[in-house]
């Protein structure tokens, strides 16, 4: 039976403390080595949180107290040197566990697009890097989508950038509905970019499809206006490029994707509810 990190840390913590409490016992009232305590409080407030913070601040208090009815005569100083050490041991419970909280909120906002909650432009790099060198190694297919919402920029001008922001929330909620492994991220100010593991490009069609149906019945839903998005699909089964060659092969069909839409007289975005009601 394997035995996990987690385990093995916490069996650590109970020895470390156990062995702080005898040392402590032997030493009697000359010496208090009370305050090696904060170690493993921290340590596992810092790792785990503050659950597992206040197990080993628990554990602490009962070494403390043992400790200390032994050492003093009177039960009075006893009690108030254990209370003493609480309060010291929740303080560095607090302080480890809001240090830990900080980290991971510093992490999340290097990693994800504050708006849509989608990765950013700098995790999605990382992510696809990954993801096409796996490809080239198995031999799988690979797809990358870019999609861009069309004529985003005059929905801020016409509705606000109140509007425009709700525009990319929706687009955000539509695009975290693929398929577990995908990778979607909010790559540009109205562009985003999907990258498609094991996916050929019929499979990577038949999703974007939806997305997309799922996004303007959305928006309409919320907003009552008509809104849409050009996409750009571009597949690799061998030979897969440079992350670079992959998007920009994308790109260009969403680009020629949005033409197409454009001389066909498309005006995405501009059809709201005011202009249903004329």
């Amino acid at each position: 039976m394997s035995v996990s990190k987690t385990h093995l840390e916490f069996a650590l913590v109970i020895v470390f403390m156990m062995c702080v409490a005898m040392l402590d016992y032997l030493t009697g009232d000359t010496v208090s080595l009370a305050m090696f305590y904060t170690f493993p409080i921290g340590f596992l407030s810092y790792r785990h949180g503050f659950r597992s913070g206040i197990f080993a601040l628990g554990l602490a208090s009962i070494g403390c107290s043992f400790v200390g009815f032994h050492a003093h005569h009177s039960l009075m100083i006893a009690l108030c040197q254990m209370l003493d050490r609480i309060v010291a041991f929740s303080l560095v419970v607090y302080l480890c566990d809001h240090t830990r909280r900080q980290m991971f909120k510093a992490q999340r906002l290097a990693r994800f697009d504050q708006l849509t909650g989608l990765y950013n432009r700098r995790a999605f790099e990382e992510l696809a890097v990954t993801e096409i060198t796996r490809a080239r190694r198995s031999g799988r297919p690979i797809s990358a989508v870019i999609i861009d919402i069309d004529n985003f920029k005059r929905v801020n001008d016409t509705f606000g950038h109140s509007m425009g922001d709700q525009i990319l929330v929706t687009t955000g909620k539509v695009l975290k509905h693929v398929r577990s492994g995908d990778i979607v991220a909010r790559t540009g100010g109205d562009e985003f970019s999907i990258i498609l593991p094991d996916t050929n490009e019929n499979e990577a069609s038949r999703l974007v499809t939806r997305l997309r149906s799922d996004f303007r019945d959305l928006v309409w839903a919320q907003r009552k206006m008509e809104c849409d998005f050009s996409i750009g699909i571009a597949t690799f089964t061998s030979d897969v490029p440079s992350l670079d060659v992959v998007l920009h092969k994308a790109d260009e069909r969403m680009y020629a994707n949005k033409k197409s839409k454009k001389k066909a007289g498309y005006e995405s975005g501009f059809e709201s509810h005011k202009n249903h009601d004329r």
